[in-house]
């Protein structure tokens, strides 16, 4: 077999190295597409029936207080709007069933196979303990299911179990399964005729130093390497080539920073939160969830320059900068405006959230000391003001502004509420 392939030309040998190479490429991330795919639709469906059974539990704590099975049944009657839940029911803590609700399609053998797996599975949650997060779940062949328990005053009163059948999920699989081989057979389609119009050898580092200089020129991105595997001349083309893409990158790279961010912090600075904000609002805008903006002043910061001088000011301003990144969810932009004054943008945080994370900003800076280069402490403290609202399609061109000043009403009612204090400003507009 290896003296038949040195047999043959350039041509055919860059054929089959290129078909067997995007073949196993191809098949492996399809293999592997698939299956991130089916995780993510396994996780979203249990979720689903988590939301609902959350919901459900909730509406069920006084049937199951009062042990009234007709309104138990009533509120399961509801999810037969959900044409993949086979089966839903309510157990009280002794194991006596208060109420179920069973799909038209459900026989009443499946039903009572089912009903005893969920009552068995309250069991061993019973067993082992309700604890915080506890969370009684799984997916089998055919179906997945969820197990919630039903709460009042930290009190457990039962559980409700709700059955759903994998028929969407398999639909889904199969339309994404027959998109991958559509797909993988047009790129291999072309990867062969690509591969046969290769005559020399020669021609292979021309062509791959023209189409990255196109790519370059189109994208403008400099991040780009050339692999150099020759050692004869066109090896030092590459070598040259190279180097000049990192000169360009590295300097692109430090404008683009020196541009982004503030020098003494390393926050993103007020010109790139406008850029980000952009990005952020249009998510908003399409997934409909609320958008929040948190404004940070440090409280007497003058004080601190005035009695330590400005370079225990800017070592304040530096410890600030590491409070915030480290409180912010991962997908928060923290941002220094200016002075004393910070901000955060945070995705998909109304009221309650966008409280929470500026309250834990405002314990840490509380809790924190500022330690100086002669080794004296400084203890800080800041006020916070927070807005947040959904974005409508209506909104203007100055919606960044508009939040920034909304929440710097709200930081101002915590300046004069006595600092060290949270203001959250009704939901807007």
């Amino acid at each position: 077999m290896k003296k038949l392939f040195n047999r043959l030309s350039i041509r055919y040998k860059l054929t089959v190295l290129m078909g067997g190479g995007s073949v196993a490429g191809l098949l492996f991330s399809g293999i592997l597409l698939f299956s991130l795919v089916l995780a993510a639709e396994r996780d979203a469906s249990i979720r689903t029936l988590h939301q609902l059974a959350g919901m459900a539990a909730e509406n069920l704590r006084a049937a199951l207080a009062f042990d009234d099975s007709e309104s138990a049944s009533s509120m399961l009657a509801a999810l037969r709007s959900h044409p993949h839940i086979q089966l839903a029911l309510v157990d009280a803590k002794n194991g006596t069933l208060l109420g179920s609700y069973r799909h038209p399609g459900v026989s009443p053998g499946l039903f009572d196979q089912l009903r005893q797996h969920m009552y068995a599975r309250h069991q061993a949650a019973d067993a082992a303990g309700w604890g915080e997060g506890t969370v009684v779940q799984d997916m089998t062949q055919h179906y997945h299911y969820v197990v919630h328990p039903i709460e009042l005053d930290n009190e457990h009163l039962g559980i409700i179990a709700i059955v759903a059948d994998n028929q969407a999920l398999l639909e889904k699989m199969q339309h994404l399964l027959l998109a991958l081989l559509v797909a993988s057979l047009l790129l291999l389609g072309f990867l062969f005729l690509v591969s046969l119009r290769l005559q020399r050898v020669f021609t292979r580092p021309v062509l791959d130093l023209v189409h990255t200089m196109r790519r370059i020129g189109k994208d403008k991105d400099y991040g780009i390497r050339l692999d150099n595997p020759y050692q004869d001349e066109f090896g030092e083309l590459y070598q040259g080539f190279n180097g000049m893409l990192q000169g360009i990158h590295e300097r692109d790279e430090r404008l683009s920073e020196q541009a982004s961010t503030d020098t003494l912090t390393g926050l993103a600075n007020r010109r790139f939160a406008a850029d980000r904000f952009v990005v952020k609002r249009e998510r908003s805008l399409r997934k409909q969830e609320p958008l929040g903006v948190i404004l940070l002043d440090i409280d007497h910061f003058k004080q601190v320059n005035d009695t330590w001088g400005h370079a225990a000011g800017d070592r304040v301003l530096q410890d600030i900068s590491h409070i915030l990144q480290a409180c912010a969810r991962p997908y928060d932009l923290s941002v220094r405006l200016g002075g004393e004054e910070f901000m955060l943008l945070c995705d998909n945080a109304g009221p309650e959230v966008i409280r929470a994370v500026a309250e834990r900003i405002r314990r840490a800076v509380e809790a924190h000391t500022c330690v100086l280069d002669n080794r004296q402490s400084i203890s800080i403290t800041a006020s916070l003001g927070c807005c947040t609202c959904v974005v409508s399609a209506d909104a203007g061109a100055d919606l960044m502004q508009e939040m920034i000043d909304c929440a710097d009403r709200a930081l101002y009612r915590a300046k004069h509420g006595g600092r060290n204090r949270v203001e959250v400003a009704p939901l807007w507009p």
